[in-house]
């Protein structure tokens, strides 16, 4: 019973949390090789298709010649994760 006026306050309650529409800025991919190469190109095909269904331009980070872990910095702040 309890797990049924739960699940039934869930359904009623999740109307108000109306936030605004995802994503609410550009969004950007990571190509993790040099620009102009096929990995480059298929990434700007890839944005270009992304842009109608977001609503949002779609823009192409190219981090190339950097060590590993340097190339993921931007999606470890833009997600959050704190790093010690």
């Amino acid at each position: 019973m309890v797990r049924a006026l739960s699940f039934l306050a869930l359904i009623a309650l999740s109307g108000i949390a109306v936030g605004q529409s995802y994503p609410s800025r550009p969004v950007t991919l990571i190509s993790p090789f040099p620009p102009g190469g096929s990995t480059d190109t298929t990434a700007r095909i890839i944005a270009e298709a992304m842009r109608p269904a977001l609503g949002q331009p779609a823009v192409i980070e190219t981090v190339a010649g950097k060590a590993e872990i340097e190339k993921w910095w931007p999606v470890i702040k833009a997600a959050n994760i704190k790093v010690e």
